[in-house]
């Protein structure tokens, strides 16, 4: 409903919902009130829908993000990190948080796989914007597949697309041509697939 939307709004990104088969599942952060009393934790996440019980995960950064894969079944959380960039988690039910990679810069943009086995993490330092591939089976495997020029694409919105096994997206090689690239999910290496065609 729009209320609810407005509540999402109200805390700055930093909370997410999805709805699966039904139900409803969400993410917000609450920050620690109390941390004046020797608490170390600066807040925590609380997930609602993977089960009876309220799942809280505390962390102990500045929380930058907070996003539901397609399914539901897992959250991606990123933290501020002292030195700059970010530290993306991966929070399951099971897995209260596992570390996937630090980030160059700022989050800006997430593209799941409609399976929610990876994920494409837009970061944008300075003048540069990366592009991370994620896997999440059988481990978790991160890479970076792209460094481009962040004036290039209006908020961070590179063309791209997956497949069935693979990331699919366009963007110039070394000369400066537009050329489509492929990662495959497997081994996160990029390929360059072939030029487009100008006309």
């Amino acid at each position: 409903s729009v209320e609810r939307l407005s509540t999402l709004d109200a805390y700055a990104g930093l909370a997410d919902q999805v709805h699966h088969n039904d139900q409803l599942i969400e993410a917000v952060y609450r920050p620690n009130m109390d941390r004046s009393l020797g608490e170390p934790a600066l807040g925590s996440i609380e997930v609602r829908g993977w089960g009876r019980m309220v799942q809280t995960t505390p962390i102990s950064a500045p929380l930058t993000l907070l996003r539901f894969s397609p399914n539901g079944a897992a959250l991606l959380a990123a933290e501020q990190l002292p030195g700059g960039g970010e530290q993306v988690y991966l929070i399951t039910p099971d897995i209260r948080r596992a570390p996937v990679v630090a980030t160059p810069g700022h989050i800006t943009r997430l593209s799941w796989r409609p399976d929610s086995n990876g994920v494409v993490i837009h970061s944008v330092q300075g003048e540069q914007l990366t592009l991370t591939l994620a896997r999440f089976a059988p481990s978790i495997v991160a890479a970076v597949i792209a460094d481009l020029p962040a004036a290039n694409y209006a908020a961070s919105l590179v063309p791209l697309t997956w497949d069935a096994a693979d990331l699919l997206w366009i963007a110039p090689d070394q000369s400066g041509v537009a050329t489509l690239w492929r990662a495959p999910l497997r081994s996160l290496i990029p390929e360059r697939v072939e030029l487009m065609d100008a006309r």
